[in-house]
């Protein structure tokens, strides 16, 4: 597209908490609730975001709650309570934090709203918040001993082609729909 990826020093700041938010913390969050709850669970309390983006924009960016987002709010709430097996015990913990990764994620997306509104283009911000995420994670990854390279050649390639499929492919569309 021939899209300029400079950017102001004062892009950095919301680019940095974006990517804290979005990439980072929601990762780490979500994959930690992988030690307490099952995959499942964790993902469906996670996939709250939506109605924590209608919060957000609501009390932070005071944008109007309409109709379809009170029904967006409503269905996501039945949804996750419809996954609820009576006795079964629920961990707290892992639900908490799954929770939470919901709650990042949303502030995530709220914050590529306030980036397009700086007039930053799509593949800048997309750019940037995959450079400074991929800093980021591995300083947590390595630190944390959680760092797990490919040993071959082929695991480097298939790495790089589902790290670019993600990125080029998901986020980016991810990103051009909100």
């Amino acid at each position: 597209k021939k899209e300029s990826l400079a950017i102001k020093m004062s892009h950095v700041p919301p680019l940095a908490v974006t990517t804290l938010f979005g990439a980072c913390l929601t990762s780490v969050l979500l994959f930690t609730a992988y030690q307490y709850i099952d995959t499942g669970a964790a993902t469906v309390f996670h996939f709250i975001y939506p109605a924590f983006v209608v919060l957000l924009e609501a009390f932070v960016l005071k944008k109007g709650v309409t109709k379809g987002n009170l029904a967006g709010l409503l269905l996501c709430i039945i949804g996750i309570c419809m996954f609820y097996t009576p006795g079964k015990k629920l961990n707290v913990t892992g639900s908490v934090i799954a929770l939470l990764s919901g709650v990042t994620y949303a502030v995530y997306v709220m914050f590529i709203t306030v980036l397009k509104g700086k007039g930053l283009s799509q593949s800048a911000v997309n750019f940037y918040l995959s450079l400074f995420s991929s800093v980021i994670l591995f300083v947590i990854c390595y630190t944390g001993g959680f760092l797990s390279l490919p040993i071959n050649f082929k695991g480097w390639m298939y790495t790089f082609a589902f790290a670019t499929i993600i990125n080029a492919g998901a986020v980016s569309l991810f990103q051009h729909g909100t």
